[in-house]
Parts: structure tokens; C-alpha cells; sequence
């Protein structure tokens, strides 16, 4: 997967997120359970990203 596949990936799933939200909300869903659903699928991703990039380098040819 290339960086750009998943930053479209990413953006497009937030965006979604939050017209879903946007439109829960407009149908009567309570306001603060759809801001946290929003907040979450906002975030998600984020720390998935800080995660990885944050992650120590394995050395898979290490021997001992």
C-alpha cells in the first residue's frame, strides 16, 4: 500500500465519519454519543499512524 492509497483511504473514512455523524444527529441520535463516534473514527487512524512511526526498528538478522 502506498503512503498515498492510505492517506486517501484515511481521508475518505473521516469524511464519511463525519457526515454520518452530522446526519445521525440531524435524525435525532443523541449529540453526544455521535460526537464520540466522530471523535473516534477522527482519531483512530491518527494513533494508528503515530504507532507505527514511533515503533523500534526490528532486526530480523540478529543472532544472539
Amino acid at each position: 500500500m502506498t503512503l498515498a492509497v492510505y492517506k486517501t483511504i484515511k481521508a475518505t473514512t473521516q469524511l464519511v465519519g463525519v457526515v454520518g455523524g452530522i446526519l445521525a444527529m440531524q435524525q435525532g441520535a443523541d449529540p453526544m454519543t455521535s460526537l464520540t463516534i466522530i471523535g473516534a473514527i477522527l482519531v483512530g487512524p491518527e494513533i494508528l499512524e503515530y504507532t507505527i512511526a514511533n515503533e523500534p526498528p526490528r532486526d530480523h538478522d540478529r543472532k544472539d
